[in-house]
């Protein structure tokens, strides 16, 4: 047995009407944000990872492999576009651990010791068990002289 929903008075239509462009609206936007999220875990080539970051640019996975394959190149002005995107990626998770890792290392590769001392201290309030975060922040130091 069919049962129908009678819509007899134009606000109900109205109502229902934004309604379903709300869905809509609010569907588009997730799977794009899917979408990015998903090219950017498997992306290979820095030119998809760019696309992910256009495609959903609050998504701190899309930053962090575009800096991943911006770091890959060796190239002096990829280079820091990697910085860069560490950094936004690190911005818009601000409690991952992981992101923090990488910023650090990031910035030792770039000569900011400081920087990366910083951003790996961050790491072990985070996540002070872990051995690697604990290993290359006492590498840093080591290389800066602070025993």
């Amino acid at each position: 047995m069919i049962k129908s929903i009678k819509l007899e008075s134009a606000s109900t239509r109205t109502v229902l009407v934004i309604a379903g462009l709300c869905c809509l609206t609010a569907s588009f936007f997730f799977a794009k944000w899917c979408f990015a999220n998903a090219i950017a875990t498997q992306a290979l080539l820095k030119e998809v990872a760019e696309l992910s970051v256009v495609l959903a640019p609050n998504d701190p996975q899309t930053h962090y492999a575009l800096a991943v394959l911006n770091e890959k190149t060796f190239l002096p002005e990829d280079l820091t576009k990697s910085l860069a995107e560490f950094e936004q990626a690190t911005a818009l998770a601000p409690h991952d651990f992981r992101l923090w890792l990488a910023l650090g290392k990031a910035r030792e590769r770039r000569g900011d010791a400081a920087g990366a001392e910083l951003a790996l201290r961050r790491t072990s309030e985070l996540a002070p068990n872990y051995a690697q975060i604990q290993w290359t922040l006492g590498n840093i130091l080591l290389r800066r002289g602070k025993i």
